[in-house]
């Protein structure tokens, strides 16, 4: 079977399925495919209202204002993905093996991202003068510097479903 007659068998299939009532009713059924479109309905929701956010940010804020507000936006989520380093998968694999210490894993995961997560804020506010001077209000402002300390352990708090499910397992 060659590469174009598969892909076109692929999409045959795909195009039956999605235009079929008895297709789409059997799709929703399987969690897997359900919580897929759960996914990506999120996805288009918030790039949605983050599209908003931005479009009301430009019309109330000066131009210099919405630029360095994106600037400590995406500074706040790389420090939250870098704080992260693949823990949270890493606890989704070892947390339905831990038994009895399922309390003690979790409790270990946020310790050592919250710690982390610290430490990578204290090096950017640290050297925020030599990589971004006009940040620097960053760090006069008791409101910012709280954000910036705060706010990328709170940005992946995806995972505490996982303490009420396993609450049950103990």
């Amino acid at each position: 079977m060659t590469l174009i007659s598969f892909l076109k068998e692929i999409l045959t299939d795909t195009v039956r399925t999605l235009t079929s009532k008895e297709g789409l009713k059997n799709l929703y059924c399987v969690s897997l495919y359900r919580n897929a479109v759960y996914l990506m309905l999120n996805l288009i929701v918030v790039a949605v209202t983050g599209f908003g956010f931005w479009i009301v940010a430009i019309k109330l804020c000066s131009i210099e204002g919405v630029g360095l507000a994106s600037a400590a936006i995406s500074t706040i989520c790389l420090l939250a993905l870098l704080s992260d380093l693949g823990l949270d998968y890493r606890l989704i694999r070892f947390l339905p093996c831990s038994g009895e210490r399922v309390r003690d894993t979790i409790n270990s995961y946020f310790t050592l991202r919250e710690a982390i997560s610290v430490i990578l804020s204290f090096i950017f506010l640290a050297g925020l003068n030599i990589w971004s001077p006009a940040l620097l209000l960053i760090r006069k402002h008791p409101m910012f510097l709280t954000t910036f300390w705060f706010y990328p352990e709170l940005h992946h708090s995806k995972i505490p479903f996982l303490v009420e499910r396993y609450n049950y397992c103990v």
